[in-house]
């Protein structure tokens, strides 16, 4: 017996429930062949491509389905889902609106368009947004968690710690809220300490070390060696760890890496010596005390590696303390560069290729975009951090 339109409809609901895609996909193309108008025949077609990661074509099932339904809000707000993920971000923010547009209190979508505007670091526009999203739906703990990422960024700490402490009570075991308030202290601490070393240069100017260390680490980046010790590759080899492609930084591809930037907090005497170690390179290289705001390591395998970026963030500018921050990597083991990505770390403006060496050790300002891709058979390791001259 052949099925109705309506049957058809709710059976591919029920594919598409069950993650059967290619029978949901049916059922709709079935109902698209007689009835070229259904507008929610494209939309949850939409979303099978969307899941199928053929972004185009779920981008023209949204398109079909608001043109014969122009107030589709939930259409309008899985196109910018999928605008988003194409990374045509314009585009996302202005369909997040339209969705918005037709249902006001479409709280994700609201939450959505905040994590788009902070992407684009319009932060203003971001905090209202994730303010509009709590005012919808009160228990929305990424919400909170999101507003807290602004409030940091923009320099309200207290505020941000008070939404990262409202997303832990709305969301038992809120990892990555907890972790932002060890960060959100830590801030704290190195607005003081900045402070306090600014007022110190000012009290006592004949103690000032005259170093531009900006412009002079800028086209040559600072480089030492330091001896590695097998005890702390095989610590690093056992701690706790996420996966590389997990994170949402510029990290790519096969490997490991911390689970939070707080490696030199680690009570354990190996870490201890390395981080006394690497802070006193630190002070050397930039010719002032430092303040660590993070540390960690990364381990690749093959296909491993970053993105072209830098180490700046929002919270660096709004303060300007932005020309005081520098990065540093530390090579524990090059691993394996007989091969076509030997991990080379490509600087850029000016242009500059580092091979690394076994116990290598480059400074460089944070401002400083740089990459590398790494294809060999044996593990690379490898210590970061992030610091603040004083």
């Amino acid at each position: 017996m052949e099925l109705t339109i309506n049957q058809l409809l709710k059976e591919g609901i029920n594919f598409l429930n069950k993650v059967n895609f290619k029978k949901a996909e049916n059922c709709f193309r079935i109902i698209l062949k007689s009835q070229p108008q259904h507008f929610e025949a494209y939309y949850f077609l939409g979303i099978i491509l969307n899941e199928l990661n053929k972004l185009d074509e779920a981008e023209a099932n949204y398109q079909n389905a608001i043109k014969f339904k122009p107030d589709f809000a939930e259409a309008y707000y899985n196109l910018a889902v999928t605008l988003v993920k194409s990374k045509k971000l314009e585009e996302g923010i202005k369909n997040y609106q339209n969705a918005i547009k037709f249902k006001p209190a479409f709280a994700i979508a609201h939450n959505n368009l905040g994590n788009v505007l902070n992407k684009l670091e319009r932060l203003n526009e971001a905090e209202v947004s994730y303010q509009n999203a709590i005012k919808f739906k009160p228990d929305f703990a990424e919400a909170y968690y999101n507003l807290g990422n602004v409030y940091r960024d923009i320099g309200k700490l207290n505020d941000s710690e008070l939404n990262y402490k409202k997303a832990i009570s709305l969301k038992q075991n809120y990892v990555e809220a907890s972790t932002n308030i060890k960060i959100i202290f830590k801030l704290k601490k190195l607005l003081s300490n900045v402070e306090k070393a600014s007022e110190e240069k000012i009290k006592n100017p004949s103690n000032l070390k005259i170093i531009n260390s900006v412009i002079q680490l800028a086209p040559n980046p600072f480089i030492t060696n330091r001896l590695v010790e097998n005890s702390l590759i095989n610590y690093l080899d056992k701690i706790s760890f996420r996966k590389l492609d997990e994170t949402t930084d510029a990290r790519f591809g096969n490997g490991k890496c911390s689970l939070d930037f707080n490696l030199f907090e680690e009570n354990n005497i190996i870490i201890k010596k390395i981080s006394k170690d690497l802070t006193n390179i630190m002070c050397e290289a930039v010719g002032s005390k430092v303040h660590i705001i993070d540390s960690f390591f990364n381990i690749l395998g093959a296909g491993g590696g970053s993105k072209p970026h830098n180490h700046l963030i929002p919270f660096d500018k709004m303060n300007a303390i932005g020309t005081q921050k520098y990065s540093l990597v530390y090579y524990l083991s090059i691993g394996d560069q007989d091969c076509e990505e030997p991990g080379i770390l490509k600087l850029y403006d000016p242009d500059k290729e580092i091979l690394p060496s076994e116990g290598m050790v480059i400074i460089l300002p944070s401002s400083r975009r740089h990459s590398a891709i790494y294809n060999g058979t044996k593990n690379r390791i490898m210590i970061g951090a992030n610091f603040y001259s004083l």
